[in-house]
């Protein structure tokens, strides 16, 4: 994922424009494309495959429509994170559900609580 990361790094300006509203779609085509194959090649590492929890189509569109939104936020971020680290942000975000990405709110009773369980 660097290696893409990296490439759409050095040419931000123009990836902001591809990526508008405006964008070209051979160019939404061709993205799409290689995240399916980065996505089959990290499932094949990993010896995973697409959950049947949902239909496997609509698993990796989930997957993939995931990894465009982060690069299109990191595109428009006027102070983006390193080529590095944002690939790291990408690399945990396919491990997350989106449930866990929510944490509940502590009051100060759910912290007593927490500090009294370790007694």
């Amino acid at each position: 994922m660097n290696g893409i990361i990296g490439a759409i790094d050095q040419e931000r300006d123009l990836y902001k424009v591809l990526f508008s509203n405006n964008g070209d779609q051979c160019f939404w085509q061709k993205l799409r494309a290689i995240l399916t194959k980065e996505i089959r090649s990290r499932a094949q590492l990993y010896n995973v495959h697409l959950t049947d929890k949902i239909p496997s189509y609509y698993a990796q569109e989930l997957l993939i429509d995931g990894l465009l939104s982060l690069i299109k936020a990191w595109i428009d971020n006027p102070h983006p994170e390193s080529v590095e680290h944002f690939s790291k942000i990408l690399n945990v975000s396919q491990m997350l559900a989106p449930i866990d990405l929510l944490e509940k709110i502590r009051t100060k009773k759910d912290r007593a609580i927490k500090a009294r369980s370790f007694y």
